[in-house]
């Protein structure tokens, strides 16, 4: 990406010169009119796969209306379950696909989630033999999408980090969520646990 707004040559005369170096491989001029909007990199990938990508108001306003007809305990439960199955496809690709086991596909999965906006994740205490650990998620989307809620709502990660753990251990586990930054906590904190 080049920024040609103080550019001397003309748009025909800048693609022409660019368009010859042997390192360039495509030349598109794109001008962000009437809004500011990037929109080069269509369709967007997140690996191999195409992406989207949601303002938090929308994603706020897709999940405010699944909570006014599942109630609050209702959305719990369908998000954590879809989570879940996200979690275990993402981490059993990223497995399969890369060859990452243990403490590799965790750093995988820490990259993704970065990549796509989720958060900042920090994986902690892992303890591959007793099925265990915490992690903590700075500036999670679904708190921040969330704020200012009497209980903890980010259940869609929770069922993620539960899914990608158990591909992790190689055993199914469950992830609780004991802080939650949608009720004022400076961080989202997961709990990571054997399933009886």
């Amino acid at each position: 990406f080049i920024d040609i707004s103080k550019a001397t040559l003309s748009i025909k005369d800048l693609e022409k010169k660019l368009q010859g170096l042997d390192e360039v491989a495509d030349v598109r001029f794109e001008e962000p009119k009437p809004a500011p909007y990037e929109v080069i990199h269509f369709p967007v990938l997140h690996g191999n796969s195409r992406a989207i990508i949601m303002g938090l108001d929308t994603f706020a306003a897709l999940w405010e209306g699944f909570e006014g007809i599942l109630t609050p305990s209702g959305l719990e439960a369908v998000l954590y379950n879809v989570g879940k199955k996200i979690g275990t496809r993402t981490a059993t690709g990223l497995k399969g696909k890369y060859g990452l086991e243990s403490k590799d596909l965790i750093s995988a999965i820490v990259q993704a989630e970065k990549a796509l906006g989720w958060g900042i994740v920090e994986f902690q205490d892992i303890d591959f033999k007793g099925l265990t650990g915490t992690i903590i998620v700075k500036e999670s989307f679904e708190a921040l999408a969330r704020q200012r809620k009497p209980y903890k709502v980010c259940h869609w990660t929770r069922g993620y980090f539960a899914g990608c753990m158990s591909v992790a251990f190689g055993k199914p586990v469950e992830a609780v969520e004991v802080k939650c930054l949608a009720t004022s906590a400076e961080n989202c904190e997961f709990k990571i646990k054997w399933k009886i």
